[in-house]
């Protein structure tokens, strides 16, 4: 799996943009390293799990694209249901090593860790 296109996509993500495409800037095109950029519209970037099965996608940077894909595709669905942060990073531990829940968790529940509660930092998690 490429986790390296999704945490990088993830890191520069903001709220309105949901097609990035992946070392524009090091291979000086548009289209970066890629087949295609990391998008929800099919149109955009068509690969999916059967992707795979297509001649040329068996290497492991093809493989890992896709999988960046699909898992694009899952983070953008989580932030529909739980919304997004503008940060990816929990609240700071007081000095007792307790951790705030602030805005950025869920409200603790018994012994249970806490969770992020926005879809951004849970993918994040999940990943």
């Amino acid at each position: 799996m490429n986790a390296t296109d999704f945490f990088a996509t993830t890191i520069r993500a903001t709220k309105n943009q949901t097609d990035y495409s992946m070392g524009s800037w090091a291979a000086n095109k548009e289209g970066g390293i890629r087949n295609y950029p990391y998008s929800l519209e099919r149109e955009t970037n068509p690969s999916s799990y059967k992707t795979l099965d297509k001649p040329g996608y068996w290497g492991v940077h093809a493989i890992g694209e896709v999988w960046a894909e699909l898992l694009w595709v899952v983070e953008q669905k989580l932030i529909d249901v739980h919304g997004y942060s503008d940060t990816l990073y929990p609240p700071k531990a007081e000095e007792d090593g307790t951790v705030p829940a602030g805005d950025f968790y869920k409200p603790k529940v018994g012994k249970k860790p806490l969770v992020p509660k926005h879809g951004n930092s849970l993918a994040i998690q999940y990943v």
